[in-house]
C-alpha cells in the first residue's frame, strides 16, 4: 500500500484527541470572542456553546452525609465546516479532536495553534496536564480474524464457550521529557461483537465518524485505546508543551505497535 501525504492509505485511527488543562480561568467567557475569531480565520468557523449540569457533593460539618450541589459547566465548540476536526475549550482545558486523523505533526501543531491563542489572550497561570488519546478500529476483512491483527498475548481466553465480548487493560509507568518525567499510559483493548463506536467516556461532540468507519451490521471487530499523559505544575511555555506531546507520542506509538501484528501493520500501510 501507499502513503497519501504521509498517512497509511487504510489507517486505523478513527478518533484522537490531545488535551492541555491550565489552572482555572473563571472570566473565560470574557476572552471568548477572540479567541474565537482567531481560529475561525484558520479554518475553524463553526462555533457552539453548550452548558452541563455537574453534581457535586460537599461536607458541610462533620460527621454529616454529604450534601449534593451542582456546577453549571460551559464548553464553547470551535469546529472546521466538515465536522471532521475542532477545538474543546473550557475554563481548565483546551481540546483538539478529530476523526481525520493524518499524522502527529499536523494534529499537535493544531493544538498548538489553540493553545497559544488561549495563552496569548486568557493567560493561564500554570500548565497542569498535557495528554493524547488515540482510539484504533481493528476490522477484518472477509475471511480473518481479530486476532489475525493482534499481537500473540492479546488473543485472549480459548475456550469452548461462546464470546460475547472481552477486554485486556494495562498501566505502565513512563520516562517522558523535558517538563514533567513520570508518565502515565493506559492501554485498553476491546474486542465485541457490534458496530464500531466510542467508549462511554469518551463520546465526542461536534465531530462525526468518518463514513469509512461506519458499519451496517454487527460484525467482530476490535478497539485498541491508548491514552498518554502527564501531570503536575508545568510553565505555559508553548515550544517546551509541544516537546512534551511528542516525548508522549513516541511512547505511545512504541507501545500501540507492540499490540498489533506485523500483518496489521502491512495491511495499514
Amino acid at each position: 500500500m501507499s502513503n497519501v501525504n504521509g498517512r497509511m492509505v487504510n489507517a486505523p485511527v478513527y478518533f484522537a484527541l490531545a488535551q492541555v488543562k491550565f489552572t482555572p480561568i473563571k472570566a473565560m467567557a470574557k476572552y471568548i470572542d477572540e479567541i474565537q475569531d482567531v481560529l475561525r480565520l484558520e479554518g475553524y468557523p463553526l462555533f457552539e456553546k453548550r452548558e452541563d449540569n455537574q453534581i457535586r457533593f460537599d461536607v458541610t460539618a462533620p460527621n454529616q452525609q454529604l450534601e449534593p450541589s451542582f456546577d453549571t459547566i460551559t464548553r464553547w465548540y470551535i469546529t472546521n465546516v466538515d465536522k471532521t476536526a475542532g477545538f474543546v475549550l473550557s475554563n481548565d482545558f483546551i481540546i483538539f479532536q478529530t476523526t481525520d486523523y493524518i499524522t502527529h505533526k499536523p494534529f499537535f501543531a493544531a493544538l498548538m495553534l489553540g493553545l497559544k491563542t488561549v495563552l496569548e489572550n486568557a493567560k493561564p497561570a500554570l500548565i497542569t496536564r498535557v495528554g493524547i488519546r488515540y482510539l484504533d478500529a481493528v476490522v477484518p476483512s472477509e475471511g480473518e480474524r481479530v486476532e489475525d491483527y493482534l499481537a500473540e498475548g492479546l488473543h485472549g481466553v480459548s475456550s469452548n464457550l461462546k464470546a460475547i465480548q472481552s477486554g485486556n487493560e494495562a498501566v505502565f509507568q513512563t520516562d517522558v521529557q523535558p517538563m514533567i518525567n513520570d508518565g502515565v499510559l493506559i492501554a485498553k483493548l476491546y474486542k465485541m461483537n457490534g458496530t464500531l463506536a466510542f467508549p462511554p467516556d469518551v463520546v465526542p461532540y461536534g465531530v462525526n465518524m468518518l463514513q469509512k468507519f461506519h458499519q451496517k451490521s454487527a460484525r467482530w471487530h476490535c478497539v485498541i485505546d491508548t491514552d498518554h499523559y502527564v501531570e503536575g505544575n508545568m510553565q505555559p511555555d508553548s515550544e517546551k508543551i509541544n516537546q512534551q506531546l511528542l516525548s508522549l507520542h513516541g511512547i505511545l506509538k512504541s507501545a500501540f505497535e507492540s499490540m498489533v501484528s506485523p500483518f496489521a501493520l502491512e495491511k495499514w500501510k
